[in-house]
């Protein structure tokens, strides 16, 4: 019983970090007298920066044990197991595409609008450090490590484990998206939060099928942030 309820102390505290890290930082920088507004663009994306790997660290301190330990037992095999990694990415990817193309269709039944994930060609398209470190290492970090580890810990079960991991993704995702107030729309919130819960259930299946370890699904996720417009565009 004790052991739960810290994990899920630990699991709640990390999607705090999640929601409002960012959304309060500034608040917090103009409380101590740093004036954003003032600062030029690159400032501002090293403040980013520095907000991110302290979530990052933050992140990491709690689940240290785990992280490392699936990190020593990933290297022993790395080669297969990188291998693996990106099959698993090849796989992803193409899933992800046609979820988006069903989805669109979808939007445009239903008179809506659909987001969509965005597939961002580093190679070909200028991007800054922000958005590399931001979008391609820490966040995917960050929350990949909350909703699969953190869920983990509070159940055994593979089933509700895949469920409650794409469950919470939905639930941060559909908070945020409530309070942008986005085109008032429930079906708007609705089609957008739908696949984070396919990626991060996806991404609990792959790291509940190779003996719960973290970074087949790390690698999973950071592949597919960094190489899933080269697939695209080469099958659209």
């Amino acid at each position: 019983m004790k052991k739960s309820l810290i994990s899920l102390v630990k699991l709640v505290l990390c999607v705090v970090i999640i929601m409002f890290a960012e959304v309060y930082y500034f608040d917090f920088l103009a409380l101590i007298g740093i004036n954003v507004d003032k600062l030029e663009s690159f400032t501002v994306q090293l403040l980013l920066l520095f907000l991110y790997v302290v979530m990052g660290f933050a992140v990491y301190t709690v689940y240290k044990d785990r992280i490392k330990g699936d990190f020593f037992r990933f290297k022993r095999k790395w080669f297969p197991n990188t291998l693996m990694s990106i099959m698993f990415f090849a796989g992803f990817t193409i899933g992800i595409w046609a979820l988006n193309y069903v989805m669109n269709l979808l939007a445009s039944s239903l008179d809506t609008y659909y987001v969509g994930l965005a597939f961002h060609n580093i190679f070909t398209s200028d991007v800054d450090i922000d958005f590399i470190f931001k979008s391609i290492i820490m966040v995917p970090f960050i929350t990949t490590t909350v909703y699969i580890i953190g869920v983990g810990d509070l159940v055994s079960s593979k089933k509700k484990h895949i469920i409650l991991s794409g469950l919470l993704a939905i639930l941060v995702t559909g908070l945020n998206l409530i309070g942008e107030n986005l085109h008032g729309d429930v079906l708007y919130i609705v089609l957008n939060v739908i696949p984070y819960f396919v990626i991060y259930a996806g991404l609990t299946y792959i790291y509940r099928e190779n003996n719960e370890n973290i970074w087949f699904s790390l690698m999973t996720i950071v592949l597919y942030a960094l190489f899933a417009s080269l697939i695209i565009e080469r099958i659209t």
